[in-house]
């Protein structure tokens, strides 16, 4: 795909979807999923004789993931708070008839900064809300207000999706937001072939064979948890004797907490066994290698897509029960949930599946069912163009 310069832009008959990415091209794993996800629905959209550009605060280079797509990206500061920039935002959207704006993860209402989109020409606003956390619910006074705000003409987006029905039900708790007007869209994964390509994970890591893997994969902060998965491993690993041959622990990341995590392991017995490889572009292929996976998040996870793409790769997951997780593993057959910061309950819950061959596989294979009948990523494009269509005349 090659990079075209905004100038040229110049189209007034040709209805335009305006994606806004909060990142510059080329902004870690998390963001380049949203690229794919713009250059879906950028697909989709195509068909109509819709454009869908791409707006990116920095743009150095073609994003990878609207790579072979009809997405175009752009530079583009698409600020609404800052006064110049959303000048020439709203100039923009005028001169390239854009009829729908797409974000992640802004706020349902902006006030007046959505109000003079519509007046330059947007017809259609939608929010993807992908954020964690439980949030503040207002009271009193301060309800009301976002009760009416909410509900007024112009200045908040026409939908809102929620990557969860947790973070739906939080939004329409937090911020009073009518729930005709809010729909669950859960983040989607891709289901490869079941015989896994390439070298084992123990080749990709320089490992010797033979011992079983944990693995997980996060950033290196402290919701996520890896400094609880730290220390179960370690009661797992002291659990193992004689001819017993202890598992490995795999840690994929990189991240705030990462000297941090490093000082802890060497605190541990387990020191030698804790494999901390930093950050990989390939994580969800090394979770296909791994006998276990772990996602021991700490907070409210809104839709983890660590869990997702395990599962699409038919691993046993054990995950904390926190936020959306439990709308993906619904039951013990696909995975097992664990009280978050219970490193006790980890440590069992790992032990189990580990001693427990024939029940992971099964687990896995199940689990594996469950992305492709619940959540493909093509059923997400799917729910976010319809979300969009209406919009584009």
């Amino acid at each position: 795909m090659a990079f075209i310069p905004l100038e040229i832009y110049n189209s007034r008959v040709t209805p335009t979807l305006l994606c806004v990415a909060n990142h510059g091209a080329g902004f870690g794993y998390a963001h380049h999923v949203f690229d794919v996800l713009y250059a879906g629905v950028a697909d989709r959209l195509s068909a109509d004789g819709v454009r869908t550009l791409v707006a990116y605060p920095t743009l150095d280079a073609p994003p990878n993931g609207l790579a072979g797509s009809a997405a175009q990206p752009v530079l583009l500061e698409a600020s609404l708070r800052d006064k110049p920039a959303s000048r020439a935002l709203t100039d923009f959207i005028r001169r390239e008839n854009v009829q729908a704006f797409f974000c992640i993860d802004h706020a349902f209402g902006e006030g007046w900064q959505y109000a003079r989109l519509r007046a330059a020409g947007v017809r259609t606003i939608v929010v993807y809300n992908q954020t964690s956390g439980t949030g503040y619910t207002a009271r009193g006074v301060k309800r009301a207000i976002k009760w009416v705000v909410a509900r007024l003409p112009l200045v908040t987006a026409d939908s809102l999706a929620c990557a969860s029905g947790f973070v739906a039900r939080r939004e329409i708790a937090r911020m009073c937001i009518p729930e005709e007007r809010v729909s669950v869209v859960y983040n989607g994964a891709d289901v490869p072939p079941e015989a896994p390509a390439g070298p084992s994970l123990h080749e990709r890591l320089g490992l010797a064979p033979g011992r079983p893997i944990v693995l997980t994969s996060c950033r290196a902060v402290a919701a996520k948890g890896v400094d609880v998965l730290f220390r179960a491993y370690d009661l797992v690993y002291g659990s193992y004797h004689g001819e017993q041959q202890a598992p490995l622990l795999v840690y994929v990341g990189a991240g705030e907490q990462l000297a941090q995590l490093e000082a802890l392991r060497q605190s541990f017995a387990s020191a030698n066994s804790i494999i901390m490889t930093g950050y990989r572009t390939d994580a969800p292929e090394l979770a296909a290698g791994a006998d276990v996976c772990v996602i021991p998040s700490v907070w409210d996870d809104a839709f983890p897509l660590a869990v997702l793409e395990a599962m699409a790769q038919g691993r046993a997951v054990i995950a904390s029960r926190v936020g959306g997780i439990p709308e993906a593993i619904d039951s013990d057959a696909v995975g097992l949930l664990v009280p978050p910061r219970d490193e006790r309950a980890l440590a069992q819950a790992i032990r189990t599946l580990l001693d427990d061959p024939a029940r992971r596989v099964e687990m896995g294979r199940r689990a594996r069912e469950r992305i492709a009948t619940n959540f493909r990523k093509d059923t997400q494009v799917s729910a976010i163009t319809a979300l969009l269509r209406p919009g584009l005349g």
